[in-house]
C-alpha cells in the first residue's frame, strides 16, 4: 500500500475545505492531523489527510444532521479519487495549452482534464480533440463539479448516451415528484413503495445541494401561485 506523505494529505485537506466550504460547510484549521467541520454553527465531524471521516454519534442527532454528515462523505470520497489520480496524472498535451493542465482520461477524440485554481481548488474542464488530435477545441469547463464533468466526458466520449444521464435539477424535479405521490397516500404495494424509497435514497446520494434545489422549486411554484391569484383578482 502506498504510504501518504504528509505533503500530499496536506494538499488534499486543503482540497477538501474548499469543496466543504463550497457545499456550505465551515472548515477550520487542521490540528493533529484533522480539519474539523461544522454544520449551521454545529460540530459535524472531523477530516484527515488520508480521506478519513470522524464523528461523535452525539453530534448526529436527527436526519437533518445525518444528510449533512453523509454528503460530507460524498464530498471527502470524491475528493480522494481524482486527488489520488491527479498524482501520477500526466501533463495534457495540446497545441496553445501550457502544463498547468492535467490529463485525468481521455477516449475516442476526448479529453477530460483538470487544471488548479488559486484559492478555488482543482477544477475540471472536458474537450473535444481537433482534426489532427494535436489541439483540442470546444472546451465545456465546470468548475470544481469534478462529478459533473465525469458525466460530460462520458457523453461525449460515448461511453454512455447522452439521453440515459439525468442533470442535477432533473434529478431533483424527480425526487420532488416521488416524494410528492409518497405523501399524497396513493394505495400501492409493498414492492412499489421499496422501490420510491430506492429512487429517493439514490438521488439523495447523488444531488448534494438537494435540499437547497428543492426549497428553490418550491419558491419558484409559490410565486406563480401568487401571480395566478394577483391575475384573478383583477
Amino acid at each position: 500500500m502506498k504510504e501518504v506523505s504528509e505533503e500530499t494529505k496536506a494538499r488534499f485537506l486543503e482540497e477538501a475545505g474548499i469543496c466543504l466550504t463550497r457545499s456550505g460547510f465551515r472548515v477550520g484549521p487542521v490540528k493533529d492531523g484533522f480539519m474539523p467541520v461544522t454544520w449551521r454553527e454545529a460540530p459535524l465531524c472531523r477530516v484527515n489527510g488520508a480521506g478519513g471521516v470522524r464523528y461523535r454519534k452525539e453530534d448526529i442527532q436527527g436526519p437533518k444532521v445525518e444528510d449533512a454528515l453523509i454528503r460530507v462523505l460524498k464530498i471527502v470520497n470524491t475528493a480522494v479519487e481524482y486527488m489520488r489520480i491527479l498524482e501520477d496524472a500526466p501533463a495534457l498535451k495540446a497545441d496553445g495549452l501550457d502544463e498547468s493542465y492535467k490529463c485525468l482520461n481521455e477516449f475516442n477524440g476526448t479529453v477530460l482534464a483538470a487544471y488548479h485554481s488559486l484559492g478555488h481548488g482543482w477544477e475540471f474542464v472536458t474537450w473535444c480533440r481537433d482534426y489532427n488530435g494535436k489541439g483540442v477545441t470546444l472546451g465545456h469547463y465546470v468548475g470544481g463539479d469534478y462529478e459533473g464533468a465525469k458525466r460530460d466526458f462520458a457523453a461525449r466520449s460515448g461511453l454512455v448516451r447522452e439521453r440515459e444521464l439525468f442533470s442535477q435539477e432533473q434529478l431533483a424535479e424527480i425526487h420532488r415528484c416521488v416524494e410528492d405521490i409518497r405523501d399524497m397516500n396513493f394505495p400501492m404495494t409493498v414492492k412499489r413503495e421499496e422501490r420510491m424509497d430506492s429512487i429517493l435514497n439514490q438521488i439523495r446520494s447523488v444531488v448534494p445541494d438537494l435540499d437547497a434545489q428543492i426549497a428553490q422549486a418550491q419558491n419558484e411554484d409559490g410565486q406563480i401561485a401568487d401571480q395566478s391569484l394577483w391575475s384573478q383578482t383583477m
